[in-house]
């Protein structure tokens, strides 16, 4: 019986509150510092697998600048060649 490992993250914004959150939970040690990111009243991202903190730091600078959430994921992606190996959340 080999080891099974898991990570999933749930990126959430509520409308009423206009509130942000990301939550991650791994195996991996000090994901914390790596995957989740918010920016108040910008918008949420949380980045795991093969993880690239750039990638949620431009995400939401291209949302700060007006750029939506799907949009400013298409964009990130667009240019990375490692795209097939990330999984990225976003919202705004």
């Amino acid at each position: 019986m080999g080891l099974h490992l898991a990570t999933f993250s749930i990126v959430g914004h509520c409308p009423r509150r206009g509130m942000l959150g990301v939550a991650v939970s791994t195996a991996v040690p000090a994901v914390g510092g790596l995957c989740p990111h918010v920016k108040a009243g910008v918008g949420a991202v949380s980045t795991q697998s093969w993880v690239n903190p750039y990638l949620a730091i431009e995400a939401l600078g291209l949302i700060e600048q007006g750029t939506t959430g799907p949009e400013a994921l298409k964009t990130v992606l667009a240019a990375d060649e490692a795209k097939n190996l990330r999984q990225i959340g976003v919202v705004d």
